[in-house]
């Protein structure tokens, strides 16, 4: 343990970041047009921002959007036991929860609302950039703990066309393509992705359903799970977008498809069956016009449709094959939901030392599909019941029956809602080292409360060398539909109509060292929840709830250095303090940081070796992790990767890239009704060949 502990020394110096580079459809375009001089120095912005830059980003080997996630202080990832991607920011983890969705995530600019495409490839990408704090003043509600706005390739019309191959372990494939021309005055990019891979993870300690013991003598002899002990994690995803733009258009859309298998199960117990999967499409569509209506007004409206489509099949507990006139049960959970939206600023670009802007957004959401299909469900009387005990009922049959109305996947007071938001920030120049920027934003939800979301921030530089910063906030996020109005199919996780939606106030100070090749980031939070959306155990069900408080203060650090001979060093780390408070069984449960690390530390070098030939090194430290549904713990672990860049010519590089090379074993919390943590993949090799023209 001696060596974690020097090397968390080392690393707890930390942070990560990026270089100034120029802009075109930056999520964060208007904070920064608020900000003093340039819309393209984010150490003057009055927010706590980290942008992450592709070229770096391959050089570590980093591979997907996940992963490089890890490299933002203050954000751990996970997932849950179905295998979708967690980002956890700042510690605000509801371990009962479904439910972890706490930022907001853009692709272009575009709002994809809660959809985040973990394993976006780094090869499309340019940059991320991740806004840290209660952001949904800016960018609306949902923006809880922060937003996220991944820009592509091909949104850059200066990136080379590309062709990008990658092979590894678990029989992975990849292939990405990057195409950029114009037609007429039309500057168009084209990016498109598939990807599949067969892995399987040992999963000795998961949990499997067994049907009660003893069963009446009728239904044969006591269940039990014929499986291999394993979770299946086969995945193929694939993905093409399309932006084309001039000088006051822009169109932008994307089409994503996921179809994976269930890990460790929906319900937190492994599928006994290799056809059990999880499946997400969506496309969006938006068109954007801007234009200057004189010297000091600017015009910029959006209008667009975003579709999101989820489904789930799953088995939960097997039926073994001597018991006669039985079958296993299987569920199939389908939902479609339409957003289609419309939005107009206004923009004042000087007046007497105030910038201004002021927009409006409509939004209309259709829930177009929502069907739960079953062989066996208590509600609608599938199946035969268990003649001694009532209320249990047994499939019978394979054939599955759809259910909709008040017996479909959600129950809601409509399958349309009505969204309507309005806003207002100002920037007011004080003086030529001060600035102060105001956001307010009123989200008014058909289905839930109106949420009042206001932001404050002073930024104070004399020399450009050393900045400081002070920022203030209200963010709020609605209830899902998945948290409020969840039908009680399955006997284990129910909906709330009656939610609140969540808020957080958070209090900050950040400083910023910057000069030629070296940047130091620092700074520190106080947020307060209230009504965090979590659910509850009672001796039946799993109810969603709010609590009523919660508290969490932290620091986040990030460094970087070049040095004269083009090796680069970075470094960041954070140290949270989230104190969780729920009841369960009737119990208040009170437990500091559920499920996380206190303390990360990432640290990467980048050397070359020669100048066609880079070997960089990732040290990836997280603290322990105390879990909340049983008494234990996740030790703290260090995972080292290694990767190798060699450049046959400018157009040509190959890389080879090693996770976890000490084939360190390591664990996720668990979530859902799994109690025991979720065992992980070892040691995985890559080889990546990427060609340029």
């Amino acid at each position: 343990m001696m060596y974690k502990k020097i090397v968390c020394c080392l690393l707890t110096s930390v942070a990560l970041f990026a270089q100034e580079k120029s802009d075109f459809e930056s999520l964060f375009k208007e904070v920064s047009n608020f900000t003093t001089q340039t819309n393209i120095n984010i150490d003057h912005q009055p927010s706590v921002l980290t942008v992450l830059y592709s070229d770096d980003l391959q050089a570590m080997g980093v591979r997907t959007l996940k992963e490089a996630f890890e490299f933002v202080p203050g954000i751990e990832t996970s997932m849950s036991s179905s295998g979708n991607n967690k980002v956890i920011t700042r510690g605000a983890s509801e371990p009962n929860n479904f439910v972890s969705i706490k930022m907001k995530y853009f692709i272009d600019g575009v709002d994809l609302s809660y959809n985040y495409y973990g394993d976006f490839p780094i090869e499309l990408i340019d940059r991320i950039e991740v806004f840290r704090g209660g952001a949904s003043a800016i960018y609306g509600q949902g923006a809880f703990l922060g937003a996220v706005n991944v820009i592509t390739k091909s949104a850059i019309k200066s990136a080379n066309n590309s062709v990008n191959v990658e092979s590894g372990s678990f029989n992975y494939r990849k292939g990405s393509a990057l195409l950029h021309t114009q037609v007429g005055g039309w500057d168009i990019g084209f990016d498109t992705y598939y990807k599949k891979h067969e892995r399987t993870v040992d999963a000795p300690n998961a949990p499997v359903a067994l049907l009660s013991a003893p069963l009446p003598a009728m239904y044969g002899v006591n269940g039990t799970f014929s499986g291999e002990k394993i979770s299946r994690e086969g995945l193929k995803e694939g993905s093409f977008g399309f932006i084309a733009h001039n000088d006051e258009w822009t169109f932008t859309s994307r089409y994503f498809q996921k179809h994976s298998q269930n890990y460790y199960g929906f319900f937190g117990v492994l599928d006994f069956d290799d056809n059990g999967y999880t499946q997400y499409r969506t496309a969006t569509a938006q068109l954007t016009y801007e234009s200057k209506l004189s010297d000091d007004f600017a015009l910029k409206a959006d209008v667009g449709v975003l579709q999101d489509h989820y489904e789930v099949n799953t088995y939960y507990y097997q039926i073994e094959p001597n018991m006669v006139g039985l079958t296993n049960p299987h569920f199939n959970m389908q939902h479609t939901m339409q957003t289609t939206y419309a939005e107009v600023a206004l923009e004042n670009e000087q007046f007497d030392n105030h910038k201004f802007k002021i927009g409006v957004y409509a939004g209309y959401v259709d829930l177009s599909k929502n069907h739960y299909a079953t062989n066996v469900d208590v509600i609608s009387q599938i199946g035969i019941p268990d003649p001694f005990f009532p209320g249990v009922y047994w499939a019978n049959q394979t054939q599955l029956t759809t259910l909709s109305g008040d017996r479909s996947f959600y129950t809601l007071p409509s399958e349309k809602q009505r969204l309507l938001s309005y806003y207002f920030q100002e920037l007011y120049h004080a003086s030529d080292v001060l600035d102060i920027s105001l956001n307010v934003r009123l989200d008014d939800y058909e289905h839930f409360n109106s949420m009042l979301s206001w932001r404050g921030a002073l930024v104070y530089s004399e020399d450009d060398v050393n900045i400081y910063k002070l920022i203030a906030s209200r963010a709020y996020r609605a209830p899902s539909y998945t948290e409020a109005y969840l039908t009680n199919h399955l006997g284990i996780y129910v909906g709330n109509p009656a939610l609140k939606p969540e808020s957080v106030d958070t209090y900050e100070a950040a400083y910023v060292y910057t000069k030629p090749n070296q940047t130091l980031r620092a700074n520190i939070y106080y947020s307060i929840y209230k009504n965090a959306i979590d659910a509850t155990f009672d001796n039946q069900f799993i109810y969603h709830n709010n609590a009523q408080y919660r508290y969490s203060h932290g620091l986040e650090l990030e460094y970087t250095q070049e040095f004269e001979n083009r090796s680069k060093l970075m470094l960041n780390g954070s140290y949270t303090q989230y104190k969780y408070t729920n009841v369960n069984l009737g119990t208040n449960i009170e437990i500091d940081n559920p499920n996380i690390s206190q303390v990360m530390a990432h640290a990467a070098y980048i050397y070359p070796v020669m100048s066609s030939l880079n070997w960089s090194n990732v040290a990836r430290y997280y603290g322990k992790k105390e879990l909340a549904k049983y008494n234990g713990e996740i030790d703290d672990v260090l995972l080292v990767d290694s990767t190798l860049q060699y450049r046959f010519s400018k157009d040509l590089t190959a890389a080879f890239i090693v996770k976890n090379v000490f084939d360190t074993t390591y664990y996720y919390p668990s979530s859902g009704i799994n109690v025991s943590p979720m065992q992980r993949e070892g040691r995985v090799v890559y080889a990546n060949l990427q060609y340029d023209f």
